[in-house]
């Protein structure tokens, strides 16, 4: 049975009801806004949007294995033409938040990789920069409105969707230039 979770901060969970038994199980469904800053400059969650995810916590011997899947919708310019775009980015992922015993034994034991383990804080797990740095890596560098966007015209700038066919502009090398003027001269004479 999954249950709703409160919006007073819905990205940090409780795993106090969790029982401590490997295979003990718990969902949730959470109401959340993402934040703006979770982008990669180019693109960005919408802004004020709520949005729902559903969340499995497992006990498992180590720790808590959350699964969190959620659409996320996000705004940006298409990289050819500048059009407003919108998507939607989904996100599957799955991800173990260790004791924090745990996690100080292995780095004890010289453990570098430990550093990057999750930890249960009092508690609870925090699912925002889980949820950030997947929604990040997940966003496109160069997003497009159609893979088959034409772009702009170099010349103009004008939409080249938008153009004629042919539409092209002479384009005169500018250390060309002077030379043409002289040519022009010539034939005044």
């Amino acid at each position: 049975m999954s249950q709703t979770v409160p919006t007073h901060d819905p990205l940090r969970l409780s795993i106090h009801d969790l029982p401590h038994q490997a295979g003990a199980h718990k969902d949730f469904l959470i109401d959340f806004v993402a934040d703006q800053e979770w982008n990669n400059g180019v693109v960005f969650p919408q802004r004020d949007t709520a949005m729902k995810a559903d969340v499995s916590m497992t006990s498992v011997g180590d720790g808590v294995l959350i699964h969190l899947r959620t659409s996320v919708p996000t705004t940006t310019q298409c990289g050819r033409c500048l059009d407003p775009v919108t998507d939607e980015i989904d996100i599957d992922l799955q991800e173990v938040f260790f004791s924090p015993e745990l996690r100080q034994a292995a780095l004890d034991e010289g453990d570098e990789d430990a550093e990057d383990m999750r930890v249960i804080e009092q508690e609870s797990v925090d699912l925002s920069e889980l949820l950030r740095d997947n929604l990040v890596l997940s966003m496109p560098f160069q997003p497009l409105c159609d893979p088959e966007c034409l772009g702009l015209c170099p010349g103009c700038g004008m939409r080249m969707e938008d153009a004629e066919e042919g539409h092209a502009h002479e384009v005169i090398d500018p250390r060309w230039a002077a030379l043409s003027a002289w040519k022009t001269e010539e034939n005044d004479e």
